[in-house]
């Protein structure tokens, strides 16, 4: 499991991308990948696609990979409010890995300075 991981890290890492992501995979995701190589081509051509369409973007993009698949949010640097419904979305649940670091008004002040 450990090898495959790797392996996978490493082609996402090679990918070019234009903006901040953010991807997170889960153990079970990675396990149904092992396994279901229809499963593991699709997340992967969807991660592709995400890279790619960084690099037509200022914003960032948060993808989650689980084992009933992908969910993603890309959004333009220049839209506060967008930014904000994204770390909404992924924020819901503590143990997230997008957990929300700042109070959503301090993130709009960081954004709007930026």
């Amino acid at each position: 499991m450990e090898n495959f991981k790797k392996e996978i890290w490493k082609e996402i890492d090679s990918m070019s991308w234009g903006s901040n992501i953010s991807v997170q995979i889960t153990n079970s995701a990675f396990e149904k990948m092992m396994v279901d190589k229809e499963f593991k081509n699709k997340m992967m051509n969807i991660i592709r696609e995400d890279a790619h369409g960084s690099n037509m973007m200022c914003g960032g993009t948060l993808i989650n990979i689980d084992e009933n698949g992908y969910k993603g949010y890309s959004y333009m640097q220049d839209h506060t409010k967008e930014a904000g419904r994204a770390f909404d979305a992924h924020s819901k649940d503590k143990d997230s890995f997008y957990s929300k670091k700042c109070k959503k008004d301090e993130l709009n002040e960081l954004w709007e300075r930026d």
